[in-house]
């Protein structure tokens, strides 16, 4: 069996035969991350109590605070990589509960171009597409751990120990970031075309001028148009 088969066979074992019965027993965040996140990391082939993969309560000097610390970070040649911060399960991992993992992110003493946002069940996996340096407020991978799909396996391979090369997984995730964005953006313009959207098909479609009246007279035709694709 290949390294790839092996991880995937792993993670969907500890899914659906292991997480049930540990998830009850989780009544803290160090509960946890001993019963779950731990064993998370050694099915993505890093030894949490390998001090040279994997620190705790890694240090994330944020401004004048000193001693700020983040959960977990990953660690790749003596430099944070990855940072992750746990909650409990029945956290809603809030936008507000995230505010922490971002202050981390920016910290002056991280590095790291990854960021993993969890309450054991669900995770968050965050970059700095947007801007460099910051880290994004939308997630570019999420997945349910009791209900693992192939596709959300195929991009946790991506961060395995064995094929995680921080540049060549950035510019992968990136792309998938900005896909999924467009392919959210076009659904949303389909279904509620925008007003930039409309003066848009003007233009290329009956190649007039843009103005108050011609958006008027050509929106039902847009309208009609999407409608019969939607309904197609």
């Amino acid at each position: 069996m290949d390294l790839i088969k092996e991880f995937k066979t792993s993670m969907l074992d500890f899914s659906l035969k292991e997480i049930p019965n540990l998830l009850p027993l989780c009544s803290t965040e160090t509960q946890t991350r001993a019963s779950i996140i731990d064993k998370f990391l050694k099915i993505l082939g890093y030894d949490s109590t390998n001090p040279l993969e994997v620190s705790h309560e890694f240090i994330a000097d944020v401004g004048i605070k000193k001693g700020e610390k983040v959960d977990y970070a990953i660690l790749k040649n003596k430099e944070d990589v990855i940072l992750i911060e746990c909650k409990l399960p029945s956290s809603k991992l809030t936008e507000q509960e995230s505010g922490q993992l971002i202050r981390y992110y920016q910290a002056t003493t991280t590095k790291s171009k990854f960021a993993i946002f969890t309450n054991g069940v669900k995770f968050k996996f965050y970059s700095e597409f947007e801007e460099p340096n910051k880290m994004d407020l939308i997630p570019f991978f999420e997945f349910d751990i009791t209900k693992l799909k192939d596709d959300d396996l195929n991009v946790l391979s991506w961060f395995h120990k064995e094929f995680f090369v921080v540049n060549r997984t950035f510019e992968t995730m990136r792309e998938r970031y900005y896909v999924i964005k467009l392919k959210n953006t076009i659904s949303s313009e389909l279904n509620a075309p925008s007003r930039e959207f409309k003066q848009l098909l003007i233009k290329k479609v009956f190649k007039d001028r843009l103005s108050e009246s011609n958006l008027l007279y050509y929106t039902p035709f847009i309208d009609k148009a999407l409608n019969e694709m939607r309904t197609s």
